[in-house]
């Protein structure tokens, strides 16, 4: 839906690119990286998507007690619920349907879309997934975190 993107023919062709290629704004790949070599820092936490998914409220107190706030229950319970994925979806604020069709093709799909951890499966041929997990396995080979997708795979 970016306009910066080209529109692959086909789910093989989007693959490629993304893995592959230079794209705009960067490799996924290196963009990890360079926010994994903050890891240790006092100015970076890390918590990924499946995190909140799984556990959204512990999440919200994580993210407070890294920025040294101390909200009471009422308060975390109202930051989950209005960061949740059902409400960030249906807010114009966060769900980018605010983004000028100069730079955003909202016409082609939401951004922001399900929302459910590890949708991918019902994308993703066997043969994608195993590239995938080639070229993921290659570029990640030296990061030493283990992220939540990583359970199926050995670095």
């Amino acid at each position: 839906m970016s306009v910066f993107f080209k529109d692959p023919e086909n789910m093989d062709d989007f693959l490629e690119d993304f893995l592959c290629r230079d794209i705009p704004f960067g490799s996924w790949f290196n963009h990890v990286k360079g926010w994994m070599e903050m890891q240790g820092k006092d100015n970076f936490m890390f918590n990924t998507y499946e995190d909140l998914q799984k556990d959204l409220r512990g999440s919200v107190i994580k993210i407070c007690k890294f920025l040294g706030k101390d909200l009471d229950d009422k308060a975390v319970d109202s930051v989950a619920e209005n960061v949740s994925f059902a409400n960030m979806k249906e807010n114009s604020m966060a769900n980018f349907t605010l983004v000028s069709s100069e730079f955003m093709d909202h016409g082609k799909s939401p951004f922001m879309r399900k929302g459910i951890v590890g949708d991918w499966k019902n994308h993703f041929t066997v043969a994608q997934n195993e590239f995938f997990d080639k070229i993921y396995k290659k570029e990640m080979q030296d990061v030493h975190v283990k992220f939540p997708w990583d359970t199926s795979m050995e670095k």
